[in-house]
């Protein structure tokens, strides 16, 4: 009996301790919680993305789907190649995801109007972009920007719902020896509600997805 009590002490001495754990454990996912964002790798882990779908209230005091997600990577690719790839518009679709990307506007020497038609699959309807799409590089080159920012007025209409809150910013830094960190930041709400729960199931995936072909495009194309 005694050596039961004497068992039971010890363990019960070492309860705050625990407790404490317990605390900081509970904190920190409640954190995470509250926070809504999620961190997911592909690729064998080449790729990481951190996201968080959410809702937002737009214009008309709707709540819509908000997509929020940062997907960063280091690659063997060359630094001009990306660039290249970027400033042909045409091309833009083949890693966006797009059926179709057109430069429909040059409005300086680096900020375009560029437009995307996106293919949706059933049962979505189609939509497009028009974004406003700025270049900035330093005179290296070892850094280049690219900022796509929704421009819906400044294209016709072409028979499809518009994305009208959307922004995409492709940072590429030159590492040397052949090595180049992107890093692509996109905030955007899809014109059509789909249901959270399934934008989420598209993640990481979806956020990977545009660097993982641009870096593939990149490989494939000689530098200018």
């Amino acid at each position: 009996m005694k050596e039961r009590m004497t068992t039971t002490r010890a363990r019960l001495r070492h309860w705050p301790m625990w407790l404490a754990m317990l605390c900081m454990i509970s904190s920190a996912q409640a954190s995470a919680q509250e926070d809504g964002w999620s961190t997911g790798t592909t690729d064998k882990g080449s790729i990481t993305v951190k996201y968080r779908v959410s809702t937002r209230t737009n214009d008309k005091g709707d709540d819509v789907p908000l997509i929020e997600y940062i997907a960063t990577a280091t690659a063997d690719v060359s630094m001009p190649a990306l660039n290249a790839l970027m400033k042909d518009a045409s091309r833009h679709h083949e890693f966006m995801g797009d059926k179709t990307s057109q430069r429909v506007a040059v409005l300086s020497d680096n900020e375009w109007v560029v437009q995307s038609h996106y293919a949706a699959p059933w049962p979505f309807p189609d939509n497009d972009r028009v974004s406003r799409m700025t270049i900035a590089e330093d005179s290296g080159p070892k850094t280049a920007v690219f900022t796509f920012s929704a421009a819906p007025s400044l294209y016709k209409e072409t028979g499809v719902k518009r994305v009208t809150y959307y922004r995409q910013v492709y940072t590429f830094n030159d590492l040397g020896g052949g090595k180049v960190e992107l890093r692509l930041d996109t905030t955007m709400s899809p014109p059509n509600n789909a249901p959270l729960w399934m934008i989420r199931a598209a993640f990481p995936g979806m956020g990977a997805a545009p660097l993982r072909k641009l870096i593939q495009l990149a490989g494939k194309i000689e530098a200018p």
